[in-house]
């Protein structure tokens, strides 16, 4: 009936993928029917892995000050053995959901200039990436999603993001994962800043990237922000300016649905940044892509 019934959770045999496999092995669990929704599994950066048998944390945001957590094992040698534990409740600070609160039943809330059609926040799921990175044994998971950052009276949209700590698992000691670190991107004035990803490289800077407009002066823009790891934490640095829209998208509200910020595996330390932005006057259908790349100079 296009209903939706609930999130499945899936693993599938990298190595008999990559081998040409017919039928590769997949493993996969439901989740709860009608209670799990827009799940994101944690994604490696790096070149050290997770420690042997760890699961990969699997996450959700699903209310108020609350994210949830899944944590699936796979075993391709006795599918039988493979697990999906959860969700656990991971509390994090308080938020409002964007566009005052779904108020309305709806998410578009993104004002843009000279048009009357606002841009999709896509506030009720995480967003890409769930960037995992193992430093010399310091478990991290970085996330982010989109919060009602001001209230009222303007309801404007800005960036929460979270570094998580993945703790224990050793010698028979549960797994444990809690907020390290968070703060929500809004510098302030009438500006959304939304669809945002973020990673970091091999010393433990973190870089975060997003879209940014507003209703009078900002055209649908892309924006970079970032730290270093000896910064304190929940500090963000001024943010740069990457790309300055010209354009206003009409016709309809999704707005490229997610951005990738990924590093680069040769060296470990060059980010880059997919994004979308505006450059031509209003239209639908007329975005065009940005990629772009920067390096901490700490990191060598």
């Amino acid at each position: 009936t296009g209903a939706f019934i609930n999130a499945k959770i899936c693993a599938y045999n990298g190595a008999g993928m990559r081998a040409g496999a017919a039928t590769p092995l997949s493993v996969c669990f439901n989740t709860n029917p009608g209670d799990d929704f827009g799940l994101m599994s944690s994604d490696i950066d790096g070149l050290t892995p997770p420690p042997a048998g760890a699961p990969n944390p699997i996450w959700e945001l699903y209310d108020i000050g609350v994210l949830r957590l899944f944590n699936f094992h796979v075993d391709f040698v006795t599918p039988a053995n493979s697990t999906l534990t959860g969700p656990t409740t991971v509390p994090v600070a308080t938020f409002n959901f964007v566009c005052n609160n779904f108020a309305g039943g709806t998410f578009t809330c993104v004002n843009q200039p000279g048009v009357t059609q606002s841009l999709d926040t896509l506030g009720d799921r995480m967003m890409y990436r769930a960037a995992y990175r193992n430093r010399s044994g310091v478990e991290s998971v970085l996330l982010s999603h989109s919060v009602d950052a001001t209230g009222p009276p303007n309801h404007i949209t800005g960036v929460r993001w979270y570094e998580m700590r993945i703790t224990g698992g050793g010698s028979g000691t549960p797994y444990s994962t809690s907020v390290f670190q968070s703060a929500t991107q809004a510098p302030g004035g009438t500006e959304h800043r939304w669809m945002s990803s973020l990673a970091m490289d091999k010393a433990g800077n973190g870089l975060l990237g997003y879209s940014a407009s507003n209703g009078s002066t900002t055209f649908p823009s892309i924006r970079i922000t970032g730290r270093t790891r000896t910064e304190p934490r929940g500090f963000m640095e001024t943010e740069h300016s990457i790309v300055v829209g010209t354009g206003s998208q009409t016709g309809h509200s999704r707005w490229g649905d997610y951005s990738g910020l990924t590093v680069d595996p040769v060296d470990d330390c060059t980010f880059w940044y997919t994004q979308e932005y505006f450059d031509s006057p209003n239209a639908d259908f007329a975005w065009k892509t940005r990629i772009a790349n920067f390096k901490f100079a700490s990191c060598q």
